[in-house]
């Protein structure tokens, strides 16, 4: 698609409060696509971050927004029958998605993968100068896969379908 087409899908980018319901409703209103990602480190709190996913939902539903992507993941709590029970970054966004399901809302979902800019986070210096690098995952088994956000976000949720 060249850059004239995608223009057409692209009319207005604009930012809200996600805890302010009257914030919402100024900057959704006339909208036909939401891209909804929410931040749970802003808050550290998974509450928070429901509460702010129910609320563009809400929005979105009152005001007739025809579409709205949602950045999910697993429930790990769930997908691991409990056994792994605190991942509320995660759980709290698996919530999300059910109540956003659940409101009728026209809606996709997109579950990225590992952020690629949390390998520096993770790669340690050991005492001999060597670098390690851990994951909790069966590294002969693990598919890992890996997500450039900056790069890449855009064009996971232009591959959407969607109806203009």
């Amino acid at each position: 698609m060249s850059s004239v087409e995608l223009a057409k899908f692209i009319t207005k980018l604009t930012q809200a409060d996600l805890n302010s319901v009257e914030s919402l409703r100024t900057a959704l209103k006339g909208s036909h696509t939401v891209f909804l990602v929410t931040n749970y480190w802003e808050y550290v709190n998974k509450d928070t971050e429901v509460t702010q996913g129910k609320n563009v939902a809400d929005v979105a539903k009152e005001l007739g927004v025809q579409h709205l992507i949602f950045s999910s993941l697993v429930h790990v709590t769930d997908s691991t029958n409990g056994r792994l029970s605190h991942v509320p970054h995660f759980d709290g966004k698996a919530e999300i998605e059910r109540y956003i399901r659940a409101s009728g809302v026209p809606c996709t979902f997109v579950l990225a993968g590992y952020f690629m800019l949390n390998y520096l986070q993770m790669l340690k210096k050991s005492d001999d100068g060597t670098y390690q690098l851990f994951y909790p995952v069966d590294g002969a088994k693990a598919k890992f896969p890996l997500f450039d956000a900056a790069n890449d976000t855009g064009k996971f949720n232009f591959a959407v379908p969607r109806k203009l």
